[in-house]
């Protein structure tokens, strides 16, 4: 069964309360992305999800802490530190980032994303400064055009675009 390793970090669909009825603060803050640093993060990715397949992530409350806890933790950490990154904490912000704008172009994950920034916005019950947070909160969900570009560019190389398309539709 392939896992997709804790990336969602942010909701961002109606399978859940809205984002600002949670009470967890959201832990997400959109990277900016390089062609290089994309590409790497994505081919960690795939070498993770070929090699901890099974792996229990679920029993972790983060991949930080699988790393730290599970037995298979510092050969995971090895293997984002071959892609040429410090270890997982550097990766998850390129790899979410990776995945949320590609969400933004192809499962119109942004309109969910606007969609619930103006339900906040109309919610007479929040307070200005507790709005103002949401909001902030959720737009940075908001891939930048440069981001829209790194992705666009890997969907059109072979080398990456049926792994990507896999990687988007993965539930």
């Amino acid at each position: 069964m392939l896992l997709r390793i804790a990336f969602v970090l942010f909701c961002l669909a109606g399978a859940v309360a809205p984002c600002w009825a949670q009470e967890a603060e959201p832990e997400f803050a959109m990277a900016e992305l390089t062609p290089e640093t994309a590409r790497r993060a994505f081919d960690a990715y795939l070498i993770i999800e070929a090699k901890f397949a099974d792996a229990a992530f679920e029993d972790y409350d983060s991949l930080e802490n699988f790393v730290l806890q599970a037995p298979e933790g510092k050969e995971l950490e090895a293997a984002i530190r071959a892609q040429g990154f410090a270890g997982v904490e550097a990766w998850l912000p390129i790899i979410n980032s990776v995945e949320f704008t590609l969400g933004a172009l192809t499962d119109n994950q942004e309109q969910d994303v606007l969609a619930q920034i103006a339900e906040v916005k109309a919610d007479a019950t929040l307070e200005a400064a507790e709005k103002a947070r949401i909001v902030a909160s959720l737009e940075a969900a908001i891939p930048s055009d440069n981001n829209r570009k790194v992705v666009t560019d890997m969907m059109a190389d072979p080398a990456y675009a049926q792994k990507l398309k896999s990687f988007s539709s993965e539930e």
